[in-house]
């Protein structure tokens, strides 16, 4: 399993691709409220937002050379 995903991972990673959090939003599927929490670590996400933001964000982990 991959390490727990940042609120400053996410954010920076946003930043990265100059989307907004309401463009963010709107891509995950949550409200603008919901990207704030997360990206101030006062949200908790499930699994399943670790996973949809990582693939969003291509913050997914590398996998490790042959």
């Amino acid at each position: 399993l991959p390490p727990h995903l940042t609120g400053t991972q996410v954010r920076q990673a946003r930043q990265a691709k100059s989307w907004s959090q309401q463009e963010l939003a709107r891509r995950v599927g949550k409200s603008q409220q919901w990207v704030a929490l997360i990206e101030q670590d006062k949200r908790t996400m499930q699994l399943q937002d670790q996973v949809t933001l990582r693939t969003l964000l291509d913050l997914t982990p590398k996998s490790p050379e042959p």
